[in-house]
């Protein structure tokens, strides 16, 4: 079975979350960080069973991926 971090396996048990998804978020070149550098993630989940594997899962994933690693450079830019 697999072993899920104490925070997911909360949501999972008080959410009945069916599926999760956790994406790395990594840095891009104008961020302030090496390209490359896990940032953080993004953890998506769902009360459904989700094929995480559909193409359309895919270009989303990318789009949001990239979003929130150039919103958390931002953020994190502004506070120091």
């Amino acid at each position: 079975q697999l072993q899920l971090q104490q925070d997911w396996y909360r949501l999972q048990r008080e959410r009945g979350l069916r599926s999760l998804l956790c994406l790395p978020l990594t840095a891009t070149a104008s961020s302030g960080y090496p390209e490359g550098a896990l940032v953080g993630c993004l953890t998506i989940g769902s009360t459904e069973v989700v094929d995480w594997k559909q193409q359309w899962w895919y270009a989303s994933t990318q789009l949001l991926t990239g979003w929130a690693a150039g919103a958390l450079a931002a953020i994190r830019a502004t506070a120091r």
